[in-house]
């Protein structure tokens, strides 16, 4: 659960002036980063392999989706994807690998499915369509249930506790 806290806020870290609404960036300000890891390194303790995955796959599958971009690394973003992937090949369980890319695509699926009307332009349902994304999303969702079904649920479980908890349901002065 902690891990996916952590990919929850980097996500919003990485999307602060994208998302105005429900990001928790604007609550934590520059405290996010520290918490950030503090969630990674507690998911770790539980479940080294599961924690690790979970966060490169949601990395990785940020990275799919800008494939042009330049980045820090002044790699672009495909050969990010395809180092990371590389890595985790080679240094975890293959059916590890694919489970946190179902777990993590579908949960993207489903987050875009839930941002539709608020996002712009740049959501996975936008870009492909409602029924295209539904089909990849259960898609995804099947392949996690059979490769592991229990990681699957709790982050489908987790992933519904996030959205109905939102820094946007704080009051006006605590987001100042």
């Amino acid at each position: 659960m902690a891990t996916g806290v952590s990919v929850k806020m980097m996500d919003d870290y990485l999307d602060k002036d994208l998302d105005l609404h429900g990001n928790i960036y604007h609550v934590l300000k520059e405290g996010l980063l520290p918490y950030a890891l503090v969630a990674l390194a507690l998911g770790s303790l539980g479940a080294p392999s599961i924690a690790v995955s979970l966060f490169l796959s949601a990395y990785c599958l940020g990275m799919a989706f800008s494939p042009l971009d330049r980045l820090p690394t002044d790699l672009v973003g495909y050969q990010e994807f395809l180092v990371l992937m590389l890595v985790q090949f080679l240094l975890l369980p293959w059916v590890r690998v694919l489970n946190s890319l179902a777990v993590i695509a579908c949960v993207q699926i489903l987050d875009d499915l839930i941002d539709q009307d608020i996002d712009q332009g740049d959501n996975l349902v936008q870009r492909l369509g409602f029924g295209e994304a539904m089909i990849i999303g259960g898609f995804c969702l099947i392949l996690g249930v059979y490769t592991d079904w229990m990681v699957t649920v709790w982050a489908m479980l987790l992933m519904v506790v996030i959205n109905l908890w939102q820094p946007g349901d704080f009051p006006p002065e605590r987001l100042s």
